[in-house]
């Protein structure tokens, strides 16, 4: 199959042309290169990529030489170059195949036919390359056909895929979600027999792909198959369990994400999944599962946390006083998204937040309370929440009538 050059949006014509000059300068250094995967996939849904994603059998100096303003990331072996131009992410990496798989990682080898790397991938629908000049589209495993028929499947027996990486499973209902595609029949029945495999993945690699998947559109569908299908219990149990024992905070849950968009945060995003459980099992139990099932570093799981709190209390809080806890709170913008987002699901007018009066002077701090003001260490950061207070309600603006706020409530 060729693609159509004619029948392109003038924006798939424009990143098409792009993806040739970047095949065209490994073309001219004497190696093969073709775009891979989800660009060729998204071109023939009538989407614009751009994210070009490019396999080639030339070597890492090559490619340096050739992009010098490329990042290498990787690790051993196996090395992709990054590099961003005229809005187009490239990500070219070296062809390769898989010697042995144990379900985490994969022994392989550099290869140089395009066919035998495709043979490597996930899916159909991942496994096309296009090919320049003629623009054919090279498509091994009947990928256009289940694009088509908008169906995720995957590159031979399900069972033996999911086995050499069980991460496979979560990537397959992240793409159902994200296309609106279905799980080809045999894929389903073989995820559904093998979900507890996911129990064996590393919680990096869980979080990564959550993050993937939380962000990408269709995140409310994904979520919501993973917990169907039983993948969410070997995912993070606690919030398989609240999501079993209480249908409402399922249905708040799928509500609160699919409110959100890929523009969003990773914080929010996560903040966002774990609400319902921060309300209805406490903050441990959102502690926990932010430390264990995703392993987060402590300063997310601190900004997490901190989210939380703060959405809490504008959630919550039905009088304007009520607020100014939260609105001292590093995190009031991003809570005050999230908790719009509950409260108009809930019925409710979202909290008004004057955003003009929360990035506070600089001269509300410690050192000012400590110059005018005789207190113990303990009570100065009581002090500095009080003032913050007042100058977000406008009873203060400047050091002087802070200074004279400070007398008056230590007289």
């Amino acid at each position: 199959m060729r693609i159509v050059r004619e029948e392109l949006k003038p924006s798939q014509e424009k990143v098409l042309q792009f993806a040739e000059q970047v095949c065209d300068a490994i073309s001219g250094a004497g190696y093969d290169a073709y775009p891979v995967g989800g660009f060729v996939r998204d071109i023939l849904l009538g989407k614009t990529p751009y994210d070009i994603d490019i396999s080639t059998n030339a070597p890492d100096h090559v490619i340096m030489r050739l992009f010098p303003y490329a990042t290498c990331g990787g690790t051993g072996r196996y090395h992709f170059f990054r590099f961003k131009r005229t809005g187009y992410l490239v990500e070219i990496s070296r062809m390769r195949e898989d010697l042995r798989c144990d379900g985490r990682q994969a022994e392989f080898r550099f290869i140089d036919r395009i066919e035998d790397d495709l043979k490597r991938r996930d899916f159909t629908i991942n496994a096309l390359a296009l090919s320049f000049p003629t623009v054919e589209i090279i498509d091994i495993f009947d990928g256009v056909e289940d694009i088509s028929r908008r169906v995720v499947r995957t590159i031979g027996e399900p069972r033996l895929r999911f086995e050499e990486d069980h991460l496979r499973m979560l990537r397959a209902i992240r793409y159902a979600g994200k296309l609106n595609f279905k799980l080809e029949e045999s894929t389903r029945h073989a995820l559904v027999e093998m979900a507890d495999r996911v129990s064996l993945l590393s919680a990096d690699r869980k979080r990564e792909e959550c993050i993937l998947l939380l962000r990408a559109p269709g995140r409310r569908r994904s979520v919501e198959m993973m917990f169907r299908l039983g993948l969410l219990k070997f995912v993070s149990p606690p919030l398989d369990e609240l999501f079993r024992q209480d249908a409402k905070a399922y249905s708040m849950t799928l509500k609160t994400i699919s409110k959100l968009s890929p523009r969003h945060s990773v914080l929010l995003h996560f903040s966002a999944l774990l609400y319902q459980l921060f309300v209805r099992k406490g903050r441990q139990a959102v502690s926990d599962v932010i430390s264990k099932d995703f392993n987060f570093d402590r300063k997310r799981r601190t900004d997490i946390l901190g989210v939380l709190d703060c959405c809490y209390i504008l959630t919550e809080s039905e009088k304007s006083g009520d607020v100014l806890p939260a609105v001292v709170s590093t995190y009031i913008k991003p809570a005050s998204i999230l908790s719009g987002i509950i409260r108009c699901l809930s019925g409710k007018e979202p909290v008004r937040i004057n955003f003009d009066r929360t990035d506070f002077p600089d001269w509300i701090c410690g050192d000012f309370i400590k110059e005018n003001a005789t207190v113990s260490g303990r009570a100065i950061g009581r002090l500095i929440r009080l003032l913050k207070y007042a100058y977000y309600t406008g009873e203060l603006n400047t050091p002087e009538e802070a200074k004279e706020w400070l007398r008056q409530y230590l007289l």
